[in-house]
């Protein structure tokens, strides 16, 4: 029977079935709430080239659970694993990612992650996670394994319409280190070609944030994950529709990798927002009211 016949059987009025549906949100949020998602990531090297180890045990919610990683780098997803379980190990691609579990009640937690595989390992001067000045020593080194001959090791920085501008270039045997100073808020890429197990070749890309922004770049490169805005179609040639609750619409800011505000739409409640000034490339969209932010990743063609 269809649901919508059922729902005007037991609840005769609009006013009764509205209640029904924010009554039931609300349960939902609620239990969400009190039995959130738990977990614990972990990250080691593999003997395969541009390959680490994510390691994942999960603390506390309902079973299955459904795993998914996205690519913050080149903004695609290596997909969603289904788990009954609750300690996993997963091998992927160096890179930074966006990992998310969500249980059997539909409640869900995401966290950043940076995968660092053998044989490449870079840090900040002194392991700090941010950089405190406009710019901060970088260092890098292919680890102390036999299993790694000599490599070249290049660095570079990622441009907003997709080119790169190379930043160093240099020889790493074994165990060696070497260093570059580079900007917060930057896209950088690293691209490797050496050898373990034989020939190996892989690119990663990474970004510091500035300790003391004025604007985080870490939210805009993460997309929120809420229904509460939609946008379509992605990718897009130019026009993207919006969907969702605009009445306290504040501002919609268009992002580029780097983090720079490309366009900005003041107009409360607008449907629709044109792109086609913008170079082709990947973009965030930041949604702006009731005192919180929600943030889009779109694909301009």
């Amino acid at each position: 029977m269809n649901f919508f016949i059922l729902l005007k059987r037991y609840f005769k009025t609009p006013l009764q079935i509205a209640i029904l549906f924010i009554t039931t949100t609300i349960f939902a949020q609620t239990t969400c709430t009190l039995n959130s998602v738990e977990y614990d990531l972990t990250t080691s090297g593999t003997n395969k080239c541009g390959i680490g180890l994510l390691t994942l045990e999960i603390n506390k919610g309902i079973a299955p659970f459904s795993v998914r990683l996205d690519n913050m780098g080149n903004n695609r997803s290596l997909g969603t694993s289904d788990l009954q379980v609750t300690t996993a190990n997963f091998e992927v691609p160096a890179g930074d990612y966006q990992f998310k579990v969500t249980d059997n009640a539909g409640c869900e937690t995401s966290q950043f992650v940076r995968i660092n595989a053998i044989p490449l390992v870079f840090q900040l001067e002194g392991e700090a996670d941010c950089i405190t000045d406009t710019e901060a020593l970088l260092q890098f080194t292919t680890n102390n394994t036999s299993l790694i001959a000599t490599s070249t090791v290049g660095l570079y920085e990622v441009n907003a319409d997709g080119s790169f501008t190379l930043v160093t270039q240099v020889s790493l045997g074994t165990g060696a280190f070497s260093s570059t100073m580079i900007k917060p808020n930057q896209v950088y890429e690293f691209r490797y070609d050496g050898n373990i197990n034989g020939n190996c070749q892989y690119n990663q890309r990474f970004i510091y944030n500035s300790c003391n922004p004025t604007l985080n770049t870490q939210d805009i490169f993460v997309e929120t994950t809420s229904s509460d805005i939609n946008i379509y179609p992605n990718p897009t040639s130019g026009i993207v529709n919006i969907e969702g609750n605009l009445s306290s619409m504040g501002s919609i800011i268009v992002y580029d990798m780097l983090g720079a505000a490309k366009l900005e739409f003041s107009e409360i409640k607008v449907k629709t927002i044109d792109l086609q000034s913008l170079v082709p490339g990947h973009y965030f969209i930041q949604f702006n009211f009731d005192g919180r932010s929600i943030t889009k990743r779109i694909i301009k063609e």
